[in-house]
């Protein structure tokens, strides 16, 4: 699908465990109303390990229902950072797990 028919689901500030339930609702709701969707993460977005799970359940949930979910992110955001600490990617950038394309390859080029 093209990234012009995706609809933006933006993710800042700082979130975490207690916004792990409000995030994954809407991010399910996107989906489930939309044949794509795009999660932007503000350059300065503080996820934490949490949010980062909801958006891998988010990732495979879409995959199961034909749909697509991308990522897009600065190269110098804070997700970068984030996603070397939590093991998803290489100090390099390079994929350490499973979904390491959805981290790695973006369409806004987010290069871990």
């Amino acid at each position: 699908m093209e990234h012009s028919q995706s609809h933006l689901f933006e993710l800042r500030g700082k979130l975490g465990l207690r916004d792990a339930t409000e995030v994954a609702s809407a991010l399910s709701l996107a989906l489930e109303t939309h044949p794509a969707v795009t999660v932007a993460v503000a350059a300065d977005a503080d996820l934490d390990i949490t949010i980062l799970q909801v958006l891998v359940a988010a990732h495979k949930t879409a995959a199961r229902a034909g749909k697509g979910l991308t990522l897009t992110a600065s190269a110098d955001s804070l997700l970068r950072q984030t996603l070397v600490k939590a093991g998803f990617v290489s100090p390099a950038g390079a994929a350490q797990t499973a979904e390491g394309q959805f981290w790695t390859h973006t369409s806004k080029g987010y290069a871990a």
